[in-house]
This record gives structure tokens, C-alpha cells and sequence, in this order.
């Protein structure tokens, strides 16, 4: 989850960007990032750690969760279950 925060919010970019003393202060569009609110995720397999992320994504920000497993657990909300 947090990969995905990164990636979207550009911090990675913005610490190198601050850390080579190349930013010269605070301007209303520089460095913006997008939204991960009501965007799609998908996931290969979906273990305990493909579950708790559909959690996070799904009720946290809104996402669609698409994901593949040959083996889906019995416990995959009816609503994003995988169509074959």
C-alpha cells in the first residue's frame, strides 16, 4: 500500500528532488500527483496479503479490486468475486 502511495503521490521524486538542493520552494501545481480514489487495482493471486490490500483499497479509498487465482478463497466478497 504504501508503494502505491508512493508511486502516486511522486514523494519518491520529491525527497531526491529537496535532497540535491535543486528546489527552490513551494508553487501550486509543482510535483503533483494523482489520486488513487475510485481507481482500479488488480492483483495476481489472493492470499492473506492480496486480501488485506483489497481491504485498504476497497474500503479506504474507493477502489475496484480486480484480481486472478486459479484457487480463489471461500471468502472473497460476492461483489469482486473473478468471473471466469
Amino acid at each position: 500500500m504504501n508503494l502505491l502511495l508512493t508511486v502516486a503521490r511522486r514523494t519518491g521524486e520529491g525527497e531526491r528532488h529537496a535532497r540535491s538542493n535543486s528546489w527552490t520552494g513551494w508553487r501550486p501545481t509543482h510535483m503533483m500527483g494523482a489520486k488513487v480514489t475510485s481507481k482500479t487495482i488488480g492483483m495476481i493471486g489472493f492470499g492473506r496479503i492480496a486480501r488485506a490490500m483489497d481491504r485498504r483499497c476497497h474500503h479506504g479509498f474507493g477502489m475496484d479490486v480486480l484480481f486472478h487465482d486459479p484457487y480463489p478463497p471461500s471468502t472473497v466478497p460476492e461483489a469482486r468475486k473473478p468471473t471466469t
